[in-house]
């Protein structure tokens, strides 16, 4: 299956920063999302899939085609809405369609009068008039308008009131329903990616710390607790390896691992510990734990 996209040994440096982009890539037909603190380089990553910032060295690759070389051509077929989408603000909604349209060969003009609809945008007003939940949707049609293959959005539904961002997350999935389109989707409200994703790469300083399925991902991390058996120090001593993080009251433990599994479990109990029960992590959590050993 042909990637969307791929960034290999792509580095970018800035006076205390620097992205470092290993392997990372996406299959079309399936939403990434692209997770980490602010400043983590997701945006940074995106600008330079959009040709938006050009990097020291690596190989970019979108839908198949090459930067610089085939920019024309990529931006003609990827669909982009940024953190802070820019339009003319004392412009009306039309007229900013319009201006779009023109450079899209592929604009479909009963798609854009459904959008506008639905999202409930007047052509008549003007930009300027509109709150930052309305022109996130007006990026998002004018984006969503030429029917891309390739859908990035960077720190869409930030800022925005919750009955926005469930709409919004609802025409993500819709964009991705037929299974040949593609969505990359960078923010930091882990809740909202973890809706809609089908893979998760967490960033930190620059680096991609994982990248996985979002149900292994999921499956793999857990909350254990239990208690110590036999000499509470030494059993805590061969037990601790096996966490992202352990804290102990008594007897108790209490810990988070990513390595989760039957077998896990199994040595758990080999090593000492007794009556553990698990449950599930957050995705939020799952990054305070990874980021938190990375720092």
């Amino acid at each position: 299956m042909t990637q969307a996209f791929s960034l290999k040994n792509v580095k970018k440096e800035y006076k205390g920063f620097a992205l470092d982009m290993k392997d990372l890539s996406l299959e079309r037909g399936y939403v990434m999302g692209l997770v980490g603190r602010n400043g983590a380089g997701k945006s940074t990553a995106i600008k330079i899939l959009m040709n938006l910032v050009y990097p020291d060295q690596g190989e970019v690759q979108v839908l198949g085609m090459r930067h610089p070389e085939d920019q024309l051509e990529i931006k003609r077929r990827v669909g982009y809405v940024s953190d802070e989408p820019v339009f003319y603000e004392n412009m009306t909604v039309g007229w900013m369609a319009d201006l779009v349209k023109r450079y899209y060969p592929t604009w479909d003009e009963v798609l854009h009068t459904r959008y506008a609809q639905k999202f409930r945008l007047d052509p008549g007003k003007k930009v300027k008039e509109l709150s930052r939940g309305m022109k996130v949707k007006l990026g998002l049609m004018l984006a969503l308008s030429h029917r891309p293959e390739f859908l990035i959005l960077d720190e869409p539904t930030s800022g925005i009131d919750p009955v926005i961002r469930n709409e919004l997350l609802g025409e993500i999935l819709d964009v991705v329903a037929d299974e040949r389109r593609t969505v990359l989707l960078s923010s930091h409200i882990t809740p909202d990616v973890e809706k809609v994703a089908d893979y998760i790469a967490i960033i930190h300083g620059g680096r991609v710390i994982t990248c996985r399925d979002k149900e292994d991902l999921l499956d793999s991390w857990r909350k254990v607790t239990g208690r110590l058996g036999g000499e509470p120090a030494a059993t805590l001593d061969r037990i601790a390896p096996m966490f992202q993080d352990i804290r102990t009251d008594g007897n108790a433990f209490s810990g988070v691992t990513g390595s989760f599994s039957a077998q896990w479990l199994s040595d758990l109990e080999k090593r000492g510990a007794t009556d553990p029960k698990s449950m599930g992590c957050t995705l939020d959590e799952i990054l305070v734990s990874l980021v938190g050993k990375e720092e």
